[in-house]
């Protein structure tokens, strides 16, 4: 079973739409385009759980911001920006 897997990962193979490709090549475009598309899933649903996220914090009122400067000669420069926000509805997704 081994020698198998060995044989069809080192061997080129002839064929296919860009000519042909060592088996390794055919495993690792597998590889990549699974990992791809876990990825994207991953970014879909993290970024659903912000626009929820930023729904449910305008529907319950104003927002706050804090804002964070760099430090200059020892200083910080923090402070609060307020935000007021409705929220109409959404559209799509």
């Amino acid at each position: 079973m081994i020698d198998a897997i060995i044989e069809f990962m080192t061997t080129y193979h002839e064929g296919g739409r860009h000519g042909g490709m060592y088996g390794w090549v055919y495993v690792l475009a597998v590889a990549i385009s699974i990992g791809s598309a876990l990825a994207a899933r991953e970014l879909l649903e993290r970024r659903k759980r912000l626009l929820k996220n930023v729904n449910t914090r305008f529907a319950n009122g104003p927002l706050t911001a804090a804002v964070i400067l760099p430090t200059f000669g020892g200083q910080s420069g923090e402070g609060i920006l307020a935000l007021e926000g409705v929220c109409h509805g959404t559209q799509g997704t």
